[in-house]
């Protein structure tokens, strides 16, 4: 995706207080089709997702409080699959655990 274009799909302005685009860093994720924005006057955060097609280039943006260094870290983790979610349960079914349990950091 072009940079001019993708410029054009990104906010200009922050999504949560309005703030002009001077206002705004944006930094590629996963390829650049992710954006984290971050607002320095009120610290809000987006994930932009954008997507290019036949029909056009469109963005979908998600407010959240994941820092840039949480997002990074999220988008290159692996991804659970039906069998990381079956031995979770085996695990807890045969210790008297819930998931909540297994799951919480000690």
């Amino acid at each position: 995706m072009k940079a001019q274009h993708q410029q054009q799909i990104i906010p200009q302005t922050c999504p949560v207080c309005d703030a002009p685009r001077k206002y705004l860093s944006y930094v590629p994720l996963v390829q650049k089709s992710i954006v984290h924005i971050t607002c320095k006057k009120c610290s809000g955060n987006v994930l932009a997702f954008l997507s290019h097609n036949d029909i056009g280039t469109m963005s979908v943006g998600i407010v959240t409080d994941l820092s840039v260094d949480e997002a990074q870290k999220f988008m290159s983790s692996e991804s659970v699959d039906f069998d990381d979610v079956l031995v979770l349960h085996e695990i807890s079914m045969c210790n008297g655990l819930t998931i909540k349990d297994l799951l919480q950091e000690k």
